[in-house]
């Protein structure tokens, strides 16, 4: 279980979470994920799946190169 009841005010970083996940397993990991997050956690993930990053509020991307050919935070490029 990733938390309990009482679990409020935490982070949670998680490394590709959806890897080897069938994609009604991933649905019901972003629905677990929300809420975690509605009960004042917060979530940063690093992911590569296209359906998980969908349900993100911010995403943030690096590459493909370096400096200002880097990557930037969806909203602000």
């Amino acid at each position: 279980c990733l938390m309990s009841a009482n679990m409020k005010n935490s982070l949670f970083l998680l490394d590709e979470p959806t890897c080897g996940l069938h994609i009604s397993d991933i649905d019901h990991l972003i629905a677990l994920l929300y809420e975690m997050i509605d009960a004042g956690n917060t979530v940063v993930a690093i992911e590569h799946n296209k359906r998980f990053l969908s349900a993100a509020d911010y995403t943030i991307t690096v590459g493909p190169g370096a400096g200002k050919y880097g990557g930037c935070i969806e909203g602000a490029c």
